[in-house]
């Protein structure tokens, strides 16, 4: 559900069904960032991966709780809207229309 996607970082990667599970490196230092768990079927190179500290929180919670729960997280308050609206984005790029997706 959307709630527990609060705890996923979305890759530009593939992660094709099997492949749950598995650690994700960076390309960079070759240290584990996370773990893949969901790849889309239908958008080609787009998945998440759950991060370590999220995952290192889970792990402490479990260790003292021996209850499969994830503690309480902080959240920010925010939310999004998508500008499809061609009216409401003129309004909000200053009279020019930035390109469509």
């Amino acid at each position: 559900n959307d709630e527990n996607l609060l705890l996923a970082v979305q890759i530009d990667a593939a992660i094709n069904p099997g492949n749950s599970g598995g650690p994700c490196f960076s390309y960079k230092t070759a240290a584990v960032v996370g773990v893949a768990f969901a790849g889309r079927l239908d958008v080609q190179g787009m998945a998440f991966i759950i991060p370590v500290p999220v995952i290192k929180l889970f792990i402490q919670s479990y260790e003292r709780t021996k209850a499969a729960h994830f503690p309480p997280l902080p959240m920010l308050g925010i939310s999004t809207q998508d500008l499809v609206n061609p009216s409401l984005r003129r309004l909000c790029f200053g009279g020019t229309m930035p390109p469509s997706r």
